[in-house]
């Protein structure tokens, strides 16, 4: 998760937003369908796509509901639905996006239809974006009740217990960072006074008495 939090640092541009990002995804990722690095992978991709206007917790609730509801991956939604806004904002033609999403069961061919009406009569991104997310509301509220399903209480446990071990993990790491930082920066002094040097020769002067 650390190389996770690294990657997020370069989308966003600050590292403090990068580890409260972070954490937006491990409260996302407690309970299921979807896990913390699943909804890792779709943030990446809708931020990339997107340039950052989301990719963030509301948007990824959103998805996340979406994708449940439809029973597809999270980031299987992410990637369709990322490529629709740029194409949207790019003002390139819609309707194979459209039509894919109409094929996942995300939106029906008459929302379809009315967004690519939007486009070619030169609406704004805004409103056309808007008309989606309305569609996709009726999506609300499926990973809670996913969660609350048999056996949800159980994955719930498991995805609980893997945040923990990755916070463990991360917090060992940093210590052993910080030692392993100073055992390099002890080596670079003993190779530049040419400690190693004198010690291989008073070695060798040793093993000539011996011998």
């Amino acid at each position: 998760m650390a190389r996770l939090e690294n990657n997020f640092k370069f989308l966003i541009g600050s590292a403090d937003e990068a580890r409260r990002h972070m954490q937006s995804l491990y409260e996302l990722g407690r309970t299921p369908p979807f896990g913390t690095k699943e909804f890792a992978s779709a943030s990446k991709t809708m931020m990339i796509l997107t340039n950052n206007v989301l990719g963030g917790k509301e948007s990824l609730q959103m998805l996340g509901d979406a994708a449940d509801g439809v029973g597809v991956p999270i980031e299987t939604m992410a990637e369709n639905i990322g490529y629709l806004y740029a194409m949207i904002r790019d003002g390139e033609p819609i309707t194979r996006a459209t039509k894919q999403l109409v094929r996942m069961g995300a939106i029906s061919p008459e929302v379809a239809s009315q967004m690519e009406d939007m486009q070619k009569a030169g609406k704004p991104l805004n409103e056309i974006w808007n008309t989606l997310t309305t569609s996709l509301t009726k999506f609300n509220g499926s990973m809670e009740n996913t969660a609350n399903s048999a056996g949800g209480k159980v994955q719930e446990f498991v995805g609980h217990w893997e945040e923990a071990k990755t916070k463990i993990g991360i917090s060992i790491a940093d210590i052993t960072d910080k030692h392993m930082v100073k055992l390099i920066d002890k080596l670079e002094e003993l190779n530049n006074n040419n400690s190693f040097k004198g010690w291989a020769e008073d070695f060798i002067g040793w093993l000539g008495k011996v011998g």
